[in-house]
């Protein structure tokens, strides 16, 4: 079995906190455009750094536009090479 892409887990995580289908998330989606609210971010964050085991700076999720930026901050976190 192969190893799920950080890009791949981000967006399975957003799309199942939000209830969306996970076609609709790509790296350009806007946190907007899928109707996530404060409460849905912090759930995201959470999910995502327990799964990567990395702590996620506050600031920074909060200004965050798109998964696409998510992608790139948890990538950094996590010390993984960016696509």
């Amino acid at each position: 079995m192969a190893v799920e892409s950080v890009q791949a887990a981000v967006h399975r995580i957003v799309a199942d906190i939000l209830s969306v289908a996970l076609e609709t998330v790509t790296d350009a989606s806007t946190f907007a455009g899928l109707r996530a609210d404060d409460l849905d971010m912090i759930e995201i964050a959470m999910q995502i750094e327990d799964e990567f085991k990395i702590t996620l700076e506050d600031d920074a999720l909060l200004h965050l536009k798109t998964v696409g930026e998510l992608v790139v901050l948890v990538e950094h976190a996590a010390g993984t090479p960016p696509r």
